[in-house]
């Protein structure tokens, strides 16, 4: 048995002491009820039966109705409150689960695919919650009653109880192959579960780049592949687990049949009563059942504890990027920022920046342009410090990045993404993102400098407009522009803009541009786009090559020079030219 996993739970459980209390003297009772039956039965065979006697026989059949009738009480109530303990305890773990992630760095999600995090949430504790509800409250019973059935059968009669422990070595060895075998397997099957669905959701994000290239079959077969790998183990693990069933029953049916000839044997020799004989039947049954019961209790009990220990191992991981016990709580910015050699790699192979500097005064513009893959993203990601630098240090007004408490920091950032996320909501709801005590007219003043204000109020709901997955209220150009609102609604002293008015048509380029420059005014701002034409006025613009500034001046200073950026900019000069020609 998975004992981290495990340990994982009951820390969880410690929490509902009272209500386990209950929990486990409702189990006792309904053990007991149920083992007490059997014996009632046997007596009322010896007592009013075999020697006829109504009167008696009706006063212990009501009796035995009653017990049964606690046992049911009791059975029902466990689980009443069981459920209600299972229930806050998986939305305690879920809580957790997702409030760790929250905390944690890019690093970690660089190297986590977004299927294994949902597997984590959807079959890993699910498969806990299921334990809980049922499988705990089963095993608990089943060993209560296991030791209770023995206890019992060894007072009525130690002959009859040997012959049903007769089987136990077997049961012993049968159970712990197959458990040991089942719970490797059902480990791989959660790990190819996940694998799966990492593969899943990635295809499916992708969904436009499969169809544009034509590779539905390719990713079909790969698909079948990961499916079938799945499959495959999942047929072995349940065909393991499943194994346990027939060979109990049929060591079970060998022992009733020995209890039934060495029964009649000794009643022959009147060592033993005919109700004894039925008591020790119901017994022996009672006696395999949680043992046949736990056997497939354990296979769910294993899916449980891997998950738990799945789920454990990201709750354990640690941010990369912590607040020092010192750091400074910021309310404002004056906007100076200075990146002071600064290298960094997101890995030991191979380093992305290499003794940066960027130098930026309140208020101005500063334009960072180069190739794909020269770093211009990962400054974006330092400036917020979703990563630390491997060598040198940032400055804020004179603060390093790593003095000053990250949340405070980010939030006198504002950024625009080329890639806008929205969530499910409303429009309002979204915007409220950049400012959650945001007033209505604070929200409309925003969207107007944003260009957007009006195309929100001519849609049906306006700003209580529903966003959803799948709905189409914004194009990806609008979305810019309801970014630069909320951008603007927050408010902040340090802007960083990735490329976004880049993929979009002129009319949205140029109301995307009129609102960057309003949201620009007297905020120091970092521009990174690929299209030139739009940060010719920065007042500094840094080349960015391999990961090292080659080049930095305005531009008209860097087309003077006649080096990377006069070439860039004449290669997409030259481009746009041909377009206009043809």
């Amino acid at each position: 048995m998975n004992n981290r996993g495990l340990k994982f739970i009951l820390s969880y459980l410690k929490e509902h002491k009272t209500k386990l209390i209950i929990i486990s003297f409702s189990i006792i009772v309904y053990t007991l009820t149920k083992l007490i039956g059997p014996f009632l039965m046997g007596y009322i065979i010896d007592n009013y039966i075999t020697i006829p006697n109504v009167d008696g026989l009706l006063r212990w059949v009501i009796i035995l109705f009653c017990v049964y009738a606690i046992s049911s009480l009791a059975g029902w109530f466990q689980n009443y409150v069981n459920a209600d303990v299972a229930a806050q305890t998986v939305n305690k773990i879920r809580t957790d689960l997702f409030n760790k992630i929250e905390t944690l760095s890019l690093r970690f999600f660089d190297s986590t695919p977004h299927g294994e995090l949902l597997s984590r949430f959807t079959n890993d504790i699910d498969n806990i919650g299921i334990t809980l509800s049922n499988s705990m409250i089963e095993l608990t019973s089943n060993l209560i009653q296991l030791v209770g059935v023995l206890i019992f059968m060894l007072v009525l009669n130690v002959k009859l109880a040997l012959i049903t422990l007769i089987a136990t070595p077997f049961l012993a060895i049968i159970v712990t192959f197959l458990i040991k075998r089942t719970r490797r397997l059902y480990g791989e099957q959660q790990g190819k579960l996940g694998d799966l669905n990492a593969y899943i959701e990635e295809e499916i994000s992708g969904l436009k780049v499969v169809k544009a290239y034509g590779l539905e079959n390719e990713v079909v077969r790969r698909f079948h592949e990961k499916n079938k790998s799945f499959k495959d183990t999942a047929i072995k693990a349940q065909f393991t687990s499943y194994l346990m069933i027939p060979l109990m029953n049929g060591l079970s049916n060998v022992t009733l049949v020995l209890i039934i000839v060495v029964g009649s044997m000794l009643t022959l020799k009147g060592d033993a009563s005919i109700g004894l004989i039925v008591t020790f039947i119901n017994f022996a049954r009672l006696f395999f059942q949680p043992i046949n019961q736990m056997s497939n209790l354990y296979n769910q009990l294993g899916l449980a504890f891997t998950g738990a220990e799945r789920v454990m191992d990201i709750l354990k991981e640690e941010p990369d990027i912590k607040n020092t016990p010192n750091a400074k709580e910021i309310d404002v910015l004056n906007g100076y920022v200075n990146m002071k050699d600064v290298s960094f790699s997101y890995n030991d192979e191979k380093t992305i920046l290499k003794r940066i500097n960027i130098e930026a005064f309140k208020g101005e513009k500063i334009a960072i342009v180069g190739p794909t893959g020269s770093g211009k993203t990962t400054i974006i990601n330092l400036l917020n410090r979703f990563y630390d630098t491997k060598e040198g240090e940032i400055y804020f007004d004179d603060l390093k990045i790593k003095n000053i408490n990250f949340y405070s920091l980010r939030k006198r950032i504002g950024i625009v993404l080329q890639n806008t996320i929205l969530f499910s909501g409303t429009i309002k709801e979204n915007l409220l993102f950049g400012k959650e005590d945001a007033t209505d007219d604070e929200i409309e003043i925003a969207c107007i400098k944003a260009n957007i204000h009006d195309y929100i109020i001519s849609l049906p709901k306006g700003y209580d407009t529903e966003i959803t997955s799948d709905s189409n209220v914004f194009s990806k150009g609008q979305k810019q522009l309801l970014s630069i609102a909320r951008t603007i609604l927050s408010n902040p002293d340090i802007l960083i803009l990735d490329e976004a008015t880049s993929n979009v048509d002129m009319i949205t380029e140029q109301k995307l541009q009129e609102a960057m420059n309003t949201m620009m005014e007297g905020r120091t701002s970092f521009v990174i786009a690929h299209r030139l034409k739009t940060i010719i006025n920065s007042d500094k613009i840094v080349v960015i090559k391999d990961g090292k500034v080659v080049e930095e001046g305005t531009h008209k200073d860097l087309l003077s020079l006649k080096g990377f950026y006069n070439e860039l900019y004449q290669n997409q000069f030259s481009s746009l030219k041909g377009i206009v020609n043809e």
